[in-house]
């Protein structure tokens, strides 16, 4: 999770919420912090980890993405990383599968993501730490667990004239998928019926309260 700010504001985002976009956009005069808040239920998220360490008053923004999208993107980074085996990933998955896992495939996600929703992340035997973290906070974490209500909405893809934010937001998302260094061949995505809803009712509140 990060956030980044200068004397007129602070813009909190997240894993598959503009994190490139922002690398890419901003300017020098602002700060780039990067923390874990991966519980968020338990207090630890991105604003109150703001305010211990600066105690400010500037007005806060949060980068929004339609968390159904946002999740999808979160089964496709994992696919990737599967592929090549990224920092070993494939043993995190069979590991947390409890068996071995020859393709991964939106089942074995769900399971996994499953995992982490009906058990807290702390009491989690966690034999590589990092991996569980990770997987967390790109395809189980709800950013509508950060939001507070002094927070203004600020959606991926738009722009705005706000003299802080004018300068990090592009309307273009960016999107490993559509890369032209892309060297992937994605397969069709089907997600039955019972994982459908599954998500729906995960991010219900969420989607309401950005108004996706």
């Amino acid at each position: 999770m990060a956030f980044l700010h200068n004397n007129d504001g602070v813009l909190f985002f997240f894993n598959k919420c503009g994190t490139t976009m922002l690398r890419q956009t901003m300017p020098k005069g602002y700060a780039w912090h990067e923390h874990n808040s991966a519980y968020p239920s338990a207090g630890r998220t991105s604003e109150k980890e703001y305010r211990k360490r600066f105690k400010p008053s500037q007005p806060m923004y949060i980068l929004v993405r339609d968390p159904i999208e946002r999740f999808i993107s979160g089964y496709w980074h994992y696919w990737r990383h599967y592929q090549h085996n990224f920092t070993e990933t494939k043993d995190f998955v069979n590991i947390r599968y409890k068996k071995l896992v020859t393709e991964y495939t939106f089942d074995v996600h769900m399971d996994l993501v499953k995992q982490y929703d009906n058990t807290k992340l702390v009491d989690i035997k966690r034999p590589v730490p990092h991996h569980d973290h990770a997987f967390f906070q790109h395809c189980v974490h709800d950013i509508g667990d950060e939001y507070v209500d002094t927070m203004e909405i600020v959606r991926l893809g738009t722009t705005s004239s706000n003299q802080f934010l004018k300068p990090l937001l592009s309307t273009t998302k960016v999107n490993a998928k559509n890369d032209s260094e892309n060297v992937y061949d994605y397969p069709d995505l089907k997600i039955a019926d019972i994982h459908l809803e599954y998500i729906l009712n995960k991010f219900r509140k969420t989607k309401e309260r950005f108004g996706y």
